[in-house]
């Protein structure tokens, strides 16, 4: 939807769920995680991942966040955004977490995430990184590499190679930091 009430909902859906979440565990215990967006009907609601919405739901609840690059890309890509300037709205003075994970094609064709890291990948992290080491970002607790999972799902991108081949890379980009 891109209806202003609907829009306003959603948001104060957010806003109410993180609310009771920082009342029960405090702010300083909760991390917020942007979504994925595929402009599907049936998937998130688009205005949950506008940018502003992130970052308004980030900076009232007083939460943390976690910045998963691979879904800030897609929401970007399927609301019609440049990938830099949806990254560069992101609550990054408050980040806590990164995830990373490349994106691709499933082998059904559809748009996914959790796939090894490729040469599109790379200097996405390659900046979110140089943002905190700049100053502009907060420094976060951790990050983690999402690539292949658990259980049939992840079956086909789960390869011991990659993870060998690519943590390397992770690691020494992280330690420059």
């Amino acid at each position: 939807t891109t209806e202003p009430d609907d829009a306003r909902a959603v948001v104060d859906c957010l806003l109410d769920g993180a609310a009771a979440l920082v009342e029960r565990f405090g702010a300083e215990h909760v991390i917020l995680e942007n979504v994925p967006y595929y402009g599907r009907a049936g998937d998130t609601p688009r205005p949950a991942v506008q940018p502003e919405a992130i970052r308004r739901v980030v900076d009232e609840t007083g939460c943390g966040f976690l910045l998963d690059i691979s879904h800030a890309r897609l929401a970007a890509r399927h609301l019609g955004m440049d990938e830099g300037d949806y990254l560069a709205q992101m609550p990054g003075e408050r980040l806590r977490e990164i995830h990373v994970t490349g994106i691709g094609r499933d082998p059904d064709g559809q748009v996914c995430d959790h796939l090894a890291l490729t040469g599109e990948d790379w200097p996405w992290i390659e900046w979110a990184l140089d943002r905190i080491r700049a100053g502009v970002w907060a420094t976060p607790w951790a990050m983690a590499f999402e690539y292949g999972g658990i259980g049939p799902l992840f079956a086909w991108r789960s390869e011991r190679d990659v993870i060998a081949a690519q943590v390397p890379r992770l690691a020494e980009l992280a330690h420059a930091v």
